[in-house]
């Protein structure tokens, strides 16, 4: 996490005429190009930020359900979490999801995000499409896909990561569907009064 914190002390917000006026008539306002260097700068920052709120997550997961399978303890996690970002639990899990696969299976796609160099949504759609993918499947996608990241939008980088995802394991899709079959499961769980 200090590697994350350094890379956002260390970017400067771009220089521009702050002193400047900013009445319309002025010599001294800055330019469209000065207002677009400062969001994009912002942008970065914003992606700092967010590798850095990954980051966090992960590591607040780590230590309050560890390696524990135990569903109440990792529903408990994701309730507190829910509650100190004001997000539904539902969008807690999914954040502690991705946070989870960008730390400990895609180090590349965590430190771009870190440099500020791809959007929170390009880590994303990383963190989703090597679901399923053993550790050297995922880091081979990560190597041949993540540099096309910082080029694209996200939509059309998610289009490309799924064309190479595709080409590194061409099962067929009947085949993914019956793995997925037999991998899902139901928990039941005691609760209070009687309930479930």
């Amino acid at each position: 996490m200090e590697g994350i914190l350094e890379a956002i002390r260390t970017v400067p917000p771009p220089a521009f005429h702050a002193a400047g006026s900013l009445d319309v008539a002025s010599p001294d306002r800055p330019d469209t190009a000065d207002w677009i260097d400062v969001v994009t700068w912002a942008e970065q920052s914003v992606n700092r930020m967010t590798a850095l709120r990954a980051q966090a997550i992960e590591l607040a997961r780590q230590q309050a359900v560890g390696s524990s399978s135990n569903s109440m303890q990792q529903r408990a996690f994701a309730a507190e979490l829910a509650a100190a970002l004001t997000i539904s639990e539902r969008t807690a899990e999914n954040l502690i999801g991705t946070s989870r696969v960008l730390v400990e299976t895609l180090p590349a796609t965590m430190t771009a995000l870190a440099e500020g160099s791809i959007g929170y949504r390009h880590a994303q759609i990383m963190a989703d499409q090597t679901a399923g993918l053993g550790p050297a499947d995922a880091a081979a996608l990560e190597v041949a896909i993540l540099p096309q990241a910082r080029t694209s939008t996200p939509p059309r980088f998610e289009r490309r990561v799924r064309t190479a995802r595709e080409r590194l394991r061409p099962e067929t899709i009947a085949e993914r569907h019956r793995s997925a079959v037999d991998s899902r499961d139901v928990q039941l769980e005691p609760g209070r009064d009687g309930m479930a």
